[in-house]
C-alpha cells in the first residue's frame, strides 16, 4: 500500500511538473522582435516646411492668412466662405492648413480701399467714434488699424472665435492655427499706434481664453509669448522673425537677459521653454534673412533654434532643385518635427485571444500632437481583417522616448498565416484622395502608410 501510495504521489508530481512547464510555455509572451528602422518621408504630415501654396519640396503643410471681413457676408453674418474655399483647395492638394485670420494686411491697399479688412458695420461703429486710426505709409498709400482693445471690437472678435471653434475645430483640413486677428499681419505689433491702443492684459487674455475654449483639437499658436498671460492657456507659440532673432548660441545669463534674442527672450521671462511638449512651435524666417538661409541652414543657429524650441514646421527658402546643395539642405529640415518608428512588436496568441504588443519611439525632435486612429491589418492570401483603434494616444511620445502598447483581440478568424501590419490613419483621407499619408519609420513596410509589425498562423 505504501509502494502504490509513493507511485501515485510520484505520479502527481510528474503531473503538476508537466502542466506547470505547459502553462509556462504557453503563458510566457515570446520575446519582442526588433524591427529595422529607416527615415520617414520628409513629407509626412503635419512637420517639416511650408509654404503659401504647393511646391516641389517635400511638403505637407501650406498656409493660408484670410481677412475678417471675406468671412462674413454682405449682411454681416459669418459664413466663412473664403476660408471654406481656402481650405478646399488646400486639400485637393493633399496638405494640411497652417490658418491665421488678419484684420489688417500691410501692402494690400488699393487706389479706393485701405489695408484693413473688418466688416463693415465693425468699421462704421469704430469710425463713428475715432477708434481707427490711419498714417500715410512709405509708399504713400492710406494705412488705417482700429483700436484692438475697444469694448465693442473685442466683443465682436470674441464672437467670431467661438464661431471659428465652432465651425472648425478638429477640421482634418487644418494642421494648426496661429491665433492672429490683433495688429499688423496678425502679428501682435502696432506700431505706430501702441500709445493709442487700449489692449490690456485682461483684455488679451479674453482673446486667449476665447480661442483656447473654442478649439479643443486643433492646436493653436499665439506670436508673442510675453503679451497677456500666454504661459496660463493651452496655446502654443509661432516666430514670424525666425533665426537670428529666435536663439543665442552663448549660455543664458539670468542676470543679462536683456541681450537674449526677442523669441527667447519672450521664453525666458515668461518660463514657457517646455510648453513645445505640448502645444506646437512653429516659425517663418524673417524677410531679412531670406536670400542667404539656404547657406545657414545647417548652422550652429538652426540646430541650436532645433534643440531649444523644438518647432514642428517652419517656412524656409530651399536652394535651386537642382543644385548641388539642395539634398543637403534639405536632409537638415529632417530635424524640423516628429518621427515615430515601431521599435518592437509580437504578435501571439493567448487562450482565445490574439495579442499584439508593440513600442513605438520618437526618434524625431518634437511631438506628433494629434491622436489620429490606428488601423490595423492582418492579411493572409485569401483573407483580410482591419480593425480602428481609437483608444491609443501618441502625442506624449516625447522625443527620444518610448511607449507601450498592447492589444487584445478575440480569435474569430480564419485559419491561415497572416501579416499584421499597422499604420496612423490620416483623417484627410476621408475627404481627398491626394492626402499625405502618414508613415512610420520603419524599413519593412506593406506600402506608403502600413508597417509590418510581425506574422502570426491561426491553427
Amino acid at each position: 500500500m505504501k509502494k502504490l501510495f509513493i507511485i501515485i504521489i510520484s505520479f502527481l508530481i510528474l503531473a503538476a511538473s508537466v502542466t506547470g512547464v505547459y502553462l509556462y510555455m504557453y503563458l510566457t509572451p515570446p520575446k519582442f522582435n526588433l524591427l529595422k528602422y529607416e527615415q520617414a518621408p520628409l513629407e509626412n504630415p503635419l512637420r517639416g516646411l511650408f509654404y503659401n501654396y504647393k511646391t516641389a519640396h517635400p511638403q505637407s503643410l501650406t498656409y493660408t492668412s484670410e481677412w475678417l471681413d471675406r468671412q462674413y457676408d454682405n449682411s454681416g453674418n459669418i459664413d466663412f466662405h473664403s476660408l471654406e474655399n481656402a481650405l478646399n483647395m488646400i486639400a485637393m492638394t493633399g496638405n494640411q492648413a497652417i490658418v491665421r485670420i488678419v484684420c489688417n494686411d500691410p501692402g494690400t491697399q488699393s487706389e479706393n480701399t485701405t489695408d484693413l479688412h473688418i466688416p463693415q458695420y465693425i468699421y462704421e461703429n469704430l469710425n463713428e467714434r475715432s477708434r481707427i486710426f490711419s498714417e500715410i505709409n512709405a509708399y504713400g498709400k492710406k494705412s488705417e488699424v482700429p483700436d484692438y482693445g475697444d469694448d465693442f471690437f473685442l466683443e465682436e472678435l470674441i464672437k467670431f472665435i467661438r464661431a471659428f471653434g465652432e465651425k472648425y475645430d478638429g477640421d482634418s483640413r487644418i494642421g494648426f492655427i496661429e491665433l492672429g486677428l490683433l495688429g499688423h499681419s496678425g502679428e501682435w505689433t502696432y506700431y505706430p499706434f501702441h500709445e493709442q491702443m487700449t489692449l490690456s492684459t485682461e483684455k488679451i487674455n479674453r482673446i486667449y481664453e476665447a480661442f483656447d475654449t473654442s478649439f479643443d483639437t486643433t492646436k493653436l499658436l499665439a506670436r508673442n509669448p510675453i503679451a497677456g498671460d500666454a504661459k496660463n492657456y493651452n496655446i502654443g507659440f509661432h516666430d514670424d522673425n525666425y533665426l537670428h532673432n529666435t536663439v543665442s548660441l552663448e549660455p543664458v545669463d539670468p542676470e543679462n537677459l536683456g541681450h537674449l534674442p526677442q523669441f527667447q527672450y519672450f521664453m525666458e521671462v515668461t518660463k514657457t521653454y517646455d510648453k513645445w511638449k505640448t502645444e506646437a512651435y512653429g516659425g517663418e524666417l524673417s524677410g531679412a534673412t531670406k536670400h542667404q538661409f539656404y547657406k545657414e541652414l545647417g548652422n550652429d543657429y538652426f540646430k541650436k533654434s532645433i534643440e531649444v524650441f523644438h518647432f514642428s514646421f517652419l517656412s524656409l527658402p530651399l536652394p535651386d532643385i537642382n543644385s548641388g546643395d539642395y539634398q543637403v539642405a534639405l536632409e537638415e529640415t529632417r530635424k524640423i518635427g516628429y518621427e515615430l518608428f515601431i521599435n518592437k512588436s509580437r504578435v501571439y496568441s493567448r487562450f482565445s485571444k490574439l495579442v499584439i504588443d508593440f513600442s513605438i519611439k520618437n526618434t524625431g525632435f518634437a511631438p506628433f500632437y494629434y491622436d489620429w486612429d490606428f488601423k490595423l491589418q492582418l492579411k493572409s492570401e485569401s483573407k483580410t481583417y482591419s480593425y480602428i483603434l481609437s483608444d491609443f494616444k501618441v502625442s506624449d511620445i516625447l522625443p527620444g522616448s518610448e511607449k507601450n502598447f498592447t492589444l487584445q483581440l478575440e480569435r474569430d478568424i480564419e485559419k491561415g498565416e497572416y501579416t499584421a501590419a499597422l499604420m496612423l490613419v490620416n483623417p484627410l483621407s476621408e475627404i481627398s484622395d491626394k492626402y499625405t499619408p502618414f508613415a512610420f519609420a520603419n524599413a519593412d513596410r506593406l506600402n506608403s502608410e502600413f508597417a509590418r509589425i510581425g506574422n502570426y498562423i491561426e491553427e
